[in-house]
Order: C-alpha cells, then sequence, then structure tokens
C-alpha cells in the first residue's frame, strides 16, 4: 500500500510464479500491488488523490474516498482467509530491517492474548529478528485479528539502499511466506526456522528537531543504553553541530535513519524497550 515499500510485492509475485498449486493444501491469495497509483509514482502515497494513509483506514468504506474504497475492498479478500501477513518495507532514507508488527495484547491492548501468541509464533516462524508491539488503530493486522479472530502482522522488512541487501531480504521473504504456509500445514515438511532468538520490544521512537549533515556509527539490532548518544545532526554551513541524538530508553535499535542528509523532525531513529527473546 506504500508505493516505495517494494519487497513484499516482488516476494508475492516470485512465490506465485514458482508455487506448485498441486502441493498446495487450501488457496494462497496474494496481492503484490495495493495501492497502484503510488507504487506506478514511486511514492509511499498518492497525495494527489486524497491524501489519506491507507495503513489507517481500514475497514475502509464502500462510499467514502478512493483509498478507503480500496481498502474496503481488500477485506472482503482478507476476511476469507486464515492468517493475514501485511508486507511493508523499509524505504531508502533508513536502514534494512527485518521485523513484525504485532498489536499489544490485553489487557492493556487490544487483541485476545492467545491471538497474540499465535501471531507472535507465526512471525517468528516467518523469520524475524524483531517483534514490535505496537497498537496501530486501523491497520490490517488489528482489525482482523479482533474481526476475524485469525492470527495477523504486518512486516517492516528489507530496504531498497543497497541492492546487494535487497536480493538477500527478498530471498528471505520469499522464504518466510512458506515457512508460514508450512506451519499452517498448507504445504508438506516442516519450516526452515531461524537459529537465532527473536526480540520481542516497544517501540520508543525519536523524532530529531533539526535538519542537517547526521551521522552515525550505529546499526539497527545494536543494543544501546539509556542516554546513549546514537548519532549527531550538524549544520552543513557552519559545521556547528546542532543536535545530539540520544536513546530514549536502553534497548536495541529497530529504526535508524541512513541518510547523510536528515530533514527536521522526521524519525531519526528507534529504540525497542526489550520485552523478550523468543
Amino acid at each position: 500500500m506504500h508505493g516505495t515499500e517494494i519487497i513484499g510485492t516482488i516476494a508475492i509475485s516470485r512465490f506465485f510464479k514458482t508455487a506448485d498449486p498441486k502441493k498446495i493444501k487450501g488457496s494462497f491469495i496474494g496481492i503484490p500491488v495495493l495501492n497502484t497509483w503510488a507504487f506506478e509514482a514511486e511514492h509511499r502515497l498518492p497525495t494527489s488523490l486524497d491524501h489519506f494513509d491507507m495503513e489507517k483506514l481500514f475497514p475502509g468504506s464502500e462510499s467514502g474516498s478512493i483509498s478507503e474504497r480500496i481498502a474496503e475492498a481488500f477485506m472482503n479478500i482478507a476476511r476469507r482467509s486464515d492468517c493475514v501477513i501485511d508486507f511493508h518495507g523499509q524505504d531508502q532514507y533508513w536502514q534494512p530491517t527485518r521485523a513484525a508488527i504485532i498489536p499489544f495484547p490485553k489487557p492493556n491492548g487490544s487483541i485476545e492474548f492467545e491471538l497474540y501468541e499465535r501471531s507472535v509464533d507465526l512471525a517468528k516462524t516467518f523469520g524475524v529478528r524483531q517483534i514490535w508491539r505496537l497498537d496501530k488503530p486501523g491497520s490490517i493486522p488489528e482489525v482482523i485479528i479482533n474481526e476475524k479472530h485469525i492470527p495477523a502482522f504486518s512486516l517492516e522488512f528489507g530496504g531498497v539502499t543497497d541492492f546487494r541487501q535487497k536480493i538477500k531480504q527478498l530471498d528471505l521473504a520469499i522464504e518466510g511466506i512458506g515457512n508460514v504456509m508450512k506451519s499452517m500445514k498448507m504445504l508438506d515438511g516442516p519450516p526452515n526456522l531461524p537459529n537465532y532468538k527473536t526480540t520481542i520490544c516497544d517501540l520508543c521512537p525519536v523524532l530529531n528537531k533539526f535538519g542537517g549533515i547526521w551521522q552515525t556509527s550505529m546499526e539497527v539490532e545494536d543494543v544501546v543504553e539509556k542516554d546513549a548518544l546514537v548519532g549527531t545532526i550538524d549544520d552543513p554551513y557552519t559545521a556547528e553541530t546542532l543536535e545530539e541524538v540520544r536513546a530514549p530508553v536502553s534497548g536495541v535499535i529497530t529504526n535508524l535513519w541512513c541518510s547523510p542528509v536528515i530533514k527536521p523532525a522526521v524519525l531519526a531513529l528507534a529504540v525497542g524497550r526489550i520485552i523478550e527473546d523468543r
């Protein structure tokens, strides 16, 4: 649904081309491009249409804006499923990431604990390094879990900053689709489970105040202590340091700006407060 987040588009298409229908028990429903205008414009959102972010519009409305109507049409497809995977991905400004987003469980969150656990298990089986607990009202997972009582998760998977990284992430995404289908007994054989623990964490985002030249030596998945210096922003004209960006909590870096130039008030980084490693 975001036109610059293309890992899911390619992974779904290639999985569809290579899958053998005779070996699939049940149905694989893949939608490689949900927001055609954004995809064709190579832009995150088609702002010339209705200025809405479709990610926040589910379950949609058949009498609403064009984005709300697409969301409603998609929900009619998603309701036929036993599990929903919502692909997103980092674009050219953030380091590549392999993470899943799942809403908080009750009593503090919005979804039943059993469905939270099932979604966590399938996300780990898919093959992510991190699971971010995050309520996103109007998102596909939050709506479909509560409405249909089936597991679902969003992916922040891959990135396009490095072509070699993109190919590696793409292969892992295709394998991840197969892993989930094997776990659900749609394909024969055991899933190829990762040999690492997945970190479950709560996100603490950091919006920088200033724009300028961004410098950091950190990487996604680095562990940091509270108030640790993560990066600096310098004035491009005077070389003066305008801002020191620090970790708001102790935890693991989940998002990190990677372009050498940063705009004011964007997501410079996020740190996940670690809940558990599973």
